[in-house]
């Protein structure tokens, strides 16, 4: 990434950035219990836990007992890969997927020349913009920019930085190049906005999109699992 750097540390504020704002957008609440900051999200009915440095039962157990009040369905703790949490595991969690964290300069992504419009929802998470694909109708793809500082105040994400989210593509039209015309028209509204970087969490499948549009892979994070019901 010419000239830019960004850390795994980077990707990280930006996630939790991303789900507390999700969640407030939701109506849904945003609270700490022992050290442990948690974002409940009512539209997901899912409690996250936002990249604690530990996670002991005092601060796990009052989260569970909110978790179940709530209706909480699925509480899912964001980590980062060098963080145990063994008091989870005991718990029930068990360790999940691997966001694999990846990062792109805004000015190395490639852009088309009539990308897709975006728009910003009032279901959105302030400061997002959201890029969709239609056909006859029906959704078919579609993709989230997210960048804190333009939707509010924010003192944890550094200025320019922004975030990919919800990169979606239905199964019938994959592999027809939607994915990379949604991610491009997100990377011109980022050019826009005065973005220079953006990072996102990939999975190994869709690791090879990414990079073929100009990102690098960064490092890997953890993610652990509670169902509830």
């Amino acid at each position: 990434m010419t000239g830019v750097r960004v850390r795994i540390r980077d990707c990280e504020l930006v996630q939790a950035e991303w789900l507390r704002q999700s969640a407030v957008a939701a109506g849904g609440k945003i609270f700490s219990t022992h050290n442990i900051n948690w974002a409940w999200n009512p539209n997901e009915q899912s409690l996250y836990g936002l990249f604690p440095a530990s996670a002991e039962g005092s601060g796990l157990r009052p989260a569970l007992t909110e978790a179940v009040r709530l209706g909480v369905k699925t509480v899912g703790i964001w980590a980062n890969a060098a963080v145990r949490l063994p008091q989870a595991l005991q718990l029930g969690f068990e360790a999940g997927w691997q966001p694999w964290w990846m990062a792109a300069s805004v000015a190395e992504i490639p852009l088309d020349e009539s990308p897709l419009t975006t728009h910003h929802g009032l279901d959105l998470a302030k400061g997002a913009w959201q890029a969709q694909i239609d056909f006859d109708g029906e959704w078919a793809a579609s993709g989230t920019l997210f960048a804190p500082q333009l939707g509010f105040s924010s003192d944890v994400v550094r200025t320019g930085l922004g975030g990919i989210f919800d990169m979606y593509v239905a199964q019938e039209h994959q592999r027809q190049g939607l994915g990379t015309r949604v991610l491009r028209a997100l990377a011109a509204r980022a050019k826009q906005e005065g973005l220079d970087a953006l990072v996102l969490n990939s999975t190994p499948a869709g690791e090879r999109l990414y990079r073929s549009n100009g990102f690098e892979l960064i490092g890997r994070g953890q993610t652990y699992w509670l169902h509830l019901g």
